[in-house]
């Protein structure tokens, strides 16, 4: 989940950036952390998963959507305000 997490946080960071002016953050972002991240997340998946027989221990619960814009506009304060 942490890697899942780094790279949303390195994509919203790029893609600010982009947004202020001329950049490559974006195009960075995807050479040097999307693919590499993928290869990292791929190593930590058991295989079971991969393949489509993964089973779930238990039902997963419903993500709580209130938490999704408060943790948005969170974030990118958070980013705006190391510039």
């Amino acid at each position: 989940m942490e890697e899942l997490a780094a790279l949303r946080n390195a994509w919203a960071a790029a893609m600010l950036k982009d947004e202020r002016g001329p950049a490559d953050s974006a195009a960075y972002w995807h050479k040097n952390w999307l693919w590499p991240g993928f290869a990292d997340i791929n190593k930590i998946i058991p295989n079971q998963c991969k393949s489509g027989a993964h089973k779930h221990d238990r039902q997963p619960q419903p993500t709580d959507r209130s938490l999704l814009a408060r943790e948005a506009t969170q974030s990118v304060g958070r980013l705006e305000s190391r510039d």
